[in-house]
C-alpha cells in the first residue's frame, strides 16, 4: 500500500512539474512576442540587394503606419519569414516586425487598411505575433462562437416557423 502512494505521487510531481514547465514557457514565450507584429500579403520586393529589399519593407510599413494615424512607428528591426520564392510566387512571404516599444494601435488600426490605403498595400493583414497556444485559443473559440451563432440562427428560424403555424 504504501509503495503505490509513493508512486502515486511521484507521477503527481513529475506531471506538475511539467505542467508548471509548459507554463513558465508559454509565459517566457508571450513576453518575447510582446513588441513583434506579423504582416501578411505585403508585396514582396525581388531585388538582389537584400538590404534594399529590408528598405523597401520598411518604408512599406512606415507608409501604412502613417495612413493609420501611427506617426514615429520605431522599428528594431524587420525580415521576412520562410524560404525565399523566385519573382513568380503569388503569394509573399510574412514579414515579421520587430517594433522598439508596445505594438501601439497598429494590429489595431489593421482593420482600416481596406479603407485607408490604396493599390499594392490594400490586401495587407497586420497581426500580433502570437505563440500557438494562442493562436490554438483563438481558433477554438472562433469554432466555439460560429456553432454557437449557427445554433442560435437555428433556433430562431425554428421559433418563427412556430409562430407562423400558430397564427
Amino acid at each position: 500500500m504504501l509503495h503505490v502512494k509513493d508512486q502515486i505521487t511521484r507521477t503527481l510531481k513529475n506531471e506538475i512539474g511539467e505542467l508548471v514547465d509548459a507554463r513558465c514557457k508559454e509565459m517566457d514565450d508571450r513576453r518575447r512576442r510582446e513588441l513583434n507584429v506579423i504582416a501578411y500579403n505585403l508585396p514582396e520586393a525581388y531585388n538582389k540587394n537584400n538590404l534594399r529589399n529590408k528598405e523597401e519593407d520598411e518604408t512599406a510599413i512606415r507608409k501604412i503606419s502613417t495612413k493609420l494615424g501611427i506617426d514615429n512607428l520605431q522599428v528594431e528591426t524587420l525580415y521576412r519569414q520562410g524560404k525565399h520564392k523566385s519573382n513568380t510566387s503569388k503569394r509573399p512571404r510574412a514579414l515579421k516586425i520587430i517594433l522598439k516599444d508596445r505594438r501601439k494601435a497598429l494590429p489595431k488600426n489593421s482593420i482600416q487598411i481596406k479603407k485607408k490605403l490604396h493599390g499594392t498595400h490594400q490586401k495587407a493583414i497586420i497581426v500580433k505575433d502570437l505563440t500557438f497556444e494562442q493562436r490554438q485559443a483563438r481558433k477554438d473559440k472562433r469554432k466555439k462562437g460560429q456553432s454557437e451563432s449557427n445554433h442560435q440562427k437555428q433556433r430562431r428560424s425554428y421559433c418563427l416557423r412556430d409562430d407562423n403555424n400558430d397564427g
